[in-house]
């Protein structure tokens, strides 16, 4: 049996674990399956009271750093165009 605690923790060697623990977590044959979108990162989840076990997908620190970056070059770009329009005599 696998056992997953609510608060995300995996263990797989139910040896390794007292009674009391083993009340607390969810047990399961296997873990669902993952299915991770790009940009994502999955994290268990667990849920004691319904006994289900699922994955949640979060944006990943590099798609959000990534988006960050893309507005960052967007506004450069614009300053840009507007430089080179003053530069070249017209009017922003």
């Amino acid at each position: 049996m696998i056992y997953v605690f609510e608060s995300g923790s995996i263990v797989y060697d139910e040896s390794v674990l007292a009674e009391a623990d083993k009340a607390r977590a969810v047990a399961v044959e296997q873990l669902p399956e993952q299915e991770t979108p790009v940009g994502k990162i999955a994290i268990i989840k667990a849920d004691k009271a319904t006994e289900t076990v699922w994955w949640e997908y979060v944006d990943s620190p590099a798609a959000v750093e990534f988006r960050e970056l893309e507005v960052q070059i967007q506004g450069l770009q614009m300053a840009l165009a507007e430089l080179t329009i003053l530069l070249a005599g017209g009017e922003a």
